[in-house]
This record gives structure tokens, sequence and C-alpha cells, in this order.
């Protein structure tokens, strides 16, 4: 629900099936924007609507709102899309002072019949100017359409009265037709859907309490201000988060949504760690390090000799090998068998012996 610091004890929201719609905070730009529109304290909310949905508004005053010495009624007056819709007067001696706001009671000038009518949410259409007839023109949506005003006010009643024959001229539709905006109105806009109204019986002419302001009040003490939006719009807007492609994940609540995003942010930053680890290494040529580093000298050319330290050597000689070769003596024919040290191939024994 949404509260207000200079009202304290004073609650208000909008339930879709018995329940409250989550709240979500504007920007600072919407806040400003609509603060500067009442003279009274008020807080602004955004809230997801459902096409064909119906709606209640539920005020409620708790034990933290001070009553004080004075007897008065707490007065919840209803706007949606700029149009007034009823107000509700809660008691201090009410068993839970709480009410709801569901329906729309007129007087109809075609049927001469009182009638009640729901409210509920209706998609907005996007139609071209010169394809409007002049119904569609009545059709269009308004500057406050997408919004519902709660005022709240201490009141005192004075008398009653049969209601007046008030007729509302809403934008919203009686008849199921879809609410219309023009394109030009609808380029770059945040409406997504509208209020219209569904017949639910035809009623007697009901009576009103007549009020008046609570003596110092001159005005009303807190405003509450909630903007229905498609949950595409409020996406568009970064006022909730986007939802993930798999469509199975559509009944996951916010704070799960929250969860699964943090789940995929971390499995894919550690994929990207395996795959820089697993990354192979390429192998260079020597005609694409040649054309890299034009400055550098053909290998062909300066063959590279690599220096052996002592290490180097001791490891690379070969054990003395023996050799077998025989010297020939005139008369006389022996065989000598010595140990020689392996030599170059470019050198041969010569045998240095003769007759």
């Amino acid at each position: 629900m949404a509260v207000l610091n200079a009202v304290p004890g004073v609650e208000v929201t909008v339930q879709v099936d018995g329940k409250d719609c989550i709240e979500y905070e504007p920007d600072q730009e919407e806040k400003a924007k609509y603060s500067k529109l009442r003279l009274s304290p008020s807080v602004t909310k955004y809230i997801e609507c459902i096409d064909g949905a119906e709606f209640v508004i539920k005020i409620r005053v708790n034990n933290n709102y001070n009553w004080g010495p004075v007897e008065h009624m707490i007065s919840a007056r209803a706007q949606v899309d700029g149009q007034y819709i009823i107000s509700r007067l809660l008691r201090n001696d009410d068993e839970h002072r709480e009410g709801s706001i569901h329906c729309l009671e007129e007087y109809s000038p075609v049927t001469k019949q009182w009638t009640r009518s729901k409210l509920q949410f209706a998609a907005v259409e996007t139609v071209k100017e010169e394809d409007e007839s002049p119904y569609d023109k009545k059709q269009r949506i308004c500057r406050q359409t997408g919004t519902i005003t709660v005022t709240i006010s201490r009141k005192i009643e004075v008398g009653r009265r049969p209601a007046m024959k008030v007729q509302h001229t809403f934008a919203g539709s009686h008849d199921g037709n879809l609410l219309r905006q023009g394109e030009k109105s609808a380029h770059g806009g945040s409406i997504s859907h509208g209020t219209k109204f569904t017949h639910m019986e035809d009623i007697e002419q009901p009576t009103r309490a007549v009020c008046d302001y609570l003596p110092p009040d001159r005005r009303p003490i807190g405003v509450f201000n909630f903007l229905y939006r498609s949950r595409d719009k409020l996406e568009q807007a970064l006022i909730i988060p986007k939802r993930p492609n798999n469509e199975s994940f559509g009944h996951l609540s916010l704070a799960e949504m929250q969860l699964f995003a943090l789940k995929q942010y971390h499995q894919a930053k550690d994929k990207k760690i395996k795959n820089e680890s697993n990354a192979e290494i390429k192998v260079k040529t020597k005609d694409e390090i040649k054309q890299e580093n034009p400055n550098l000298s053909d290998t062909k050319s300066k063959p590279l000799v690599r220096k052996l330290d002592s290490k180097d050597e001791e490891e690379d000689v070969k054990p003395p090998v023996k050799r077998h070769f025989t010297a020939k003596r005139t008369g006389t024919s022996t065989s000598t068998s010595t140990s020689v040290a392996p030599q170059p191939k470019h050198i041969s024994f010569i045998d240095l012996t003769s007759d």
C-alpha cells in the first residue's frame, strides 16, 4: 500500500483479483511533475495493469492516524483518467475503518436510469487522424489517461441529498470498444491503457452526504497518484527489469527474476574465463613474422648459432669409442686394438707405419 508521510495512518492501494498491485517508484522528474499539480503533499507510484482486468481502489485508516478531539470523517475522492468517480467516507467508529471504490454510479439521459458499472483496464488503440470519425475523436484519450488519483481530506457532514444527475465525459468506453489515440499523440508516448466501464446493474437514485472541510482545513491533506501502464511500457521506461526471453519465466516474481538474472551473470562470467584459459596459441609462420617486422634479416643468410656453456659441453660429449685397424710390417702381420677418441667426420684415419 502507498503511504504518505504527511498523512500517517492513511493507506491507499489498487487491487486486481483481491490482491494489492505491486507499486514501483517513478524517477525524480515524474515525481516533480505530479507534485507541481497539487498544493497538497502527494505520493506517486507506478503499477502494472492487465488488459481487461477489473480493479478496485482500497482505502484504509489504521491506528497510526490521529483523529484528534474533534469528530470528523476521512473523505477519499477518486478520479480515474481525470474524471470524478465517487467519494468514500471513513469514520472513526467503523469496524475496520476501510472502504473500497470499485464502480461508477451515474445517470444515463438516454435510458433515464441510474446504472452501476465496474472499472476495467482497457488497451489504447492507435489510429490515423485522417481515418477518424467524429465518434472516434470522442473516444480519444486525454492527457490524464492512465492515472488514478485519490484525494484525502478531513470532512464533517452537514446534510444529505439525492445524487446529482451529472453526466460524465469520459474518454473511456461503455460499449466495449477500445480507447483510441492519434498517431501524433502516440509518438513517443507512454500511455498503454485507459479505463472502460462494464455495465453491472441498474440501481435506484443514490443518496449522497453533503460535507465541508474540518476547520481550519481549506484543502486536502494528501494526494495519492497511481500511474497504470502495461508491463512492456514499464520495461521500456526502465521502471521494472526486462523479462527473460523464455516465456516460461513469465510467472516469476520480481525477486525471483532478479535472482535468475544474477545467476545468469555469474555463469556467463565463469564461461568467459574458461574460454580465455582454453584459447589456442597461434604459431606464426616465417612469412608472417617478416611481414610484421620488415627490418628483420633473413635467417638463411645469417644462421643463428647457440653459444654453449660448460654444462652443455659436458652433456653433449660421448664416451670414447674402440676402433680396430691393422698395421702392416715387412714379413709379418700383426693386429693391434686401441682406443681412439671420436674425431670429426671430415678427418680420416691414416696408417703412419711403413716398411
